[in-house]
């Protein structure tokens, strides 16, 4: 059951990469030239005659993230290895290669500049050790728990029949639906997360300079140009709900990860950051006018008082 569980899972988080690579890789960030008006060919990529090296990175990550992800849904719809599937090596690297290619493509195609690139980067890494430690620290719980268990006997209780009990309060808690159900919600609402903000990082709010109009670059955020805080507002509320969204998505694969006290404080910490990411992206991008962001501002300060209450 636990492994049907866990091959749901990732056949879900397979199909959302996979449709955002797909529509990312045909319709890259940047847009297309419409007009021949400067030498550039009609229907190539703007972000690959403006920003070569970005493209080139672009490309590389969406196209590894799309493979992996076919890679994904490959092996866990194979009836030849039901159980070896999930538990195989060549499934867990396709699942790195595929986070890794996500958050790559992410980096190089939301940003124009140094500056938005490296805040991306540090969230690419934050990411990185935040997995890794809760990794470390359910290692180390692990072993430190084998050392125990041959030092000393486990603590038990033996009921009148004469069979050992574990003396734990935690199989009434593992029990309770909700615990098994918790999971899924939450990788449902990081997948969501992840979809509209990597598709709005491609597409900002307001659309792209096309070719030919004085003073600016083609494939340019617009939003940039004319509200350049808004666009800062949106674009750091924006990638932290994304990578935010990652972490989720990753925590809650990795069962003895996601089982631990650490993981769990971690999650709640994600998922805060990953709401009110959202929030502060869509009240940054989806208004122009004082009075219409102080409206969605005063939701979302009415949002967090209701959840706070």
């Amino acid at each position: 059951w636990k492994l049907e569980k866990s091959r749901k899972l990732l056949l879900l988080l397979a199909i959302l990469a996979a449709s955002l690579t797909y529509q990312a890789g045909l319709s890259p960030p940047g847009g297309f030239w419409q007009e021949n008006k400067t030498g550039h060919v009609v229907g190539n990529p703007v972000l690959n005659d403006n920003y070569r090296r970005r493209y080139l990175a672009f490309f590389y990550c969406n196209a590894t993230a799309f493979v992996a992800s076919l890679a994904i849904i490959m092996l866990l719809i194979n009836r030849k290895f039901p159980t070896r599937g999930i538990q195989s090596y060549a499934l867990r690297v396709c699942v790195i290669h595929d986070l890794v290619g996500l958050m790559g493509a992410f980096a190089a195609g939301s940003s124009r500049k140094v500056s938005t690139s490296i805040y991306v980067f540090v969230l690419v890494f934050a990411v990185l050790v935040c997995i890794a430690l809760q990794v470390i620290l359910v290692v180390s719980e692990s072993v430190q728990g084998l050392l125990q268990r041959l030092l000393s006997f486990v603590d038990v209780t033996e009921d009148e029949a004469g069979d050992t009990l574990p003396h734990t309060a935690a199989d009434a808690e593992a029990r309770d639906p909700w615990f098994d159900k918790l999971p899924k919600y939450l990788l449902l609402l990081a997948a969501l997360a992840a979809a509209v903000t990597y598709q709005a990082a491609m597409s900002p709010p307001g659309g792209l300079w096309g070719n030919g109009q004085a003073g600016q670059i083609a494939g340019d955020p617009v939003l940039r140009s004319t509200y350049p805080r808004r666009y800062k507002a949106f674009f750091y509320c924006n990638a932290t709900s994304f990578m935010a969204s990652l972490v989720i998505m990753v925590l809650l694969l990795i069962k003895r990860v996601s089982s631990a006290q650490s993981a769990i404080l971690a999650l709640h910490a994600a998922m805060i950051l990953d709401l009110f990411g959202l929030m502060g992206a869509y009240a940054a991008g989806s208004c122009r006018r004082v009075r219409t962001s102080a409206y969605i501002l005063a939701l979302v300060v009415g949002v967090s008082a209701y959840i706070v209450v």
